[in-house]
């Protein structure tokens, strides 16, 4: 097995995503079928037909046993392979995930390196580099949270304005349907009709000022 493709099964070095277990090929298998029926139905003419019969019946019921054990052991296969792609799908994620771990790390495994290393000279310009971008990142978004602090400061300011506004707005219809409800009654007293219509709000109150 060492010299197999397989041989990681028997190393003591960490199992990765990449390694490929050996495949078990499915078998087809036949469904169970009744067979030789017309030699068990048959009535034995002699002992030896007799005892041929009963051996042909514990021969045929071997056989149906052994068939349903590999029938589980293949399907038990066949599911033990379906977990094992699940597996080796979540252990590659974890291991891709460790691995954008160590791009933010200058030297992921604490190990000491040569500057002249041409692989640390490209792992210090891969750090460099990542590490400009999120500075940059961090810049836009503060200037992002700065700038929508200041809109929603100002819109603030604007709806506390419109809603006083509304309010002097509504002080000024009540006065104005006082008026008219008073109007009305003396219209109604004198037999007349009132001498304008009932005020109403449609149109005058400001409508709230969308968030930014």
């Amino acid at each position: 097995l060492q010299a197999t493709s397989s041989a990681f099964l028997v190393s003591s070095s960490p199992i990765h995503a990449s390694s490929t277990p050996p495949r078990f090929p499915p078998l087809e298998i036949s469904p169970e079928k009744a067979r030789d029926v017309f030699l068990l139905s048959a009535e034995p003419t002699t002992a030896l037909e007799g005892e041929l019969q009963a051996a042909l019946r514990r021969e045929q019921d071997r056989n149906k046993s052994q068939k349903r054990r590999l029938v589980a052991m293949q399907s038990a296969l066949v599911l033990n392979g379906t977990y094992v792609d699940l597996v080796r799908g979540q252990l590659a994620a974890q291991e891709k995930k460790k691995t954008d771990k160590k791009k933010g790390r200058l030297v992921g495994d604490g190990l000491p390196r040569l500057l002249t290393s041409r692989e640390f000279v490209r792992r210090v310009t891969e750090f460099e580099q990542n590490a400009r971008e999120k500075e940059e990142g961090l810049k836009q978004r503060k200037a992002d949270r700065e700038e929508k602090g200041a809109a929603m400061k100002e819109w603030k300011g604007l709806e506390d304005m419109r809603k006083a506004r509304n309010k002097d707005i509504r002080a000024e219809y009540d006065v104005r349907v006082k008026a008219w409800e008073a109007e009305r009654d003396l219209a109604k007293e004198e037999r007349r009709r009132a001498g304008w219509k009932k005020p109403t709000l449609k149109g005058l109150l400001f409508s709230p000022i969308p968030k930014p």
